[in-house]
């Protein structure tokens, strides 16, 4: 009986720190965000292109590669260059200001990779 407890209290304990561990990066843990946005990073484009987004408020922003090249994402003032490989994804809390900034792929840019990211 007593081995049945001990072994039901890891199960419980193992399954509770398990449940907090989470898979996504982020680059801050600033304010929680009030909206999200998803942007996909194909070969040579951004879909969607341009992102508008509600300004002064934090806005989670997650880049996901969906094409067979690596990309080298940034939102110049918000969001770091990152270089995210084929299949992986990368999210950012952050919060624009009242003004336009400019999305590209450090790598792509030259073939036309870039957007507009828009805090309105």
């Amino acid at each position: 009986m007593i081995s049945r407890l001990i072994h039901a209290s890891i199960l419980v304990s193992s399954l509770a720190f398990l449940a907090g561990c989470g898979t996504e990066q982020n680059a801050s843990e600033g304010p929680k965000a009030e909206s999200s946005v998803r942007i996909a990073a194909r070969d040579d484009f951004f879909d969607p292109k341009v992102v508008s987004v509600e300004a002064d408020k934090p806005v989670e922003v997650t880049f996901v590669n969906r094409g067979s090249n690596p990309h080298e994402v940034e939102i110049k003032g918000l969001v770091p260059e990152t270089m995210i490989q084929p299949g992986e994804s990368r999210s950012f809390t952050v919060t624009p200001k009242r003004r336009t900034y400019r999305m590209y792929c450090e790598i792509h840019e030259d073939d036309g990779m870039e957007g507009r990211f828009v805090g309105r």
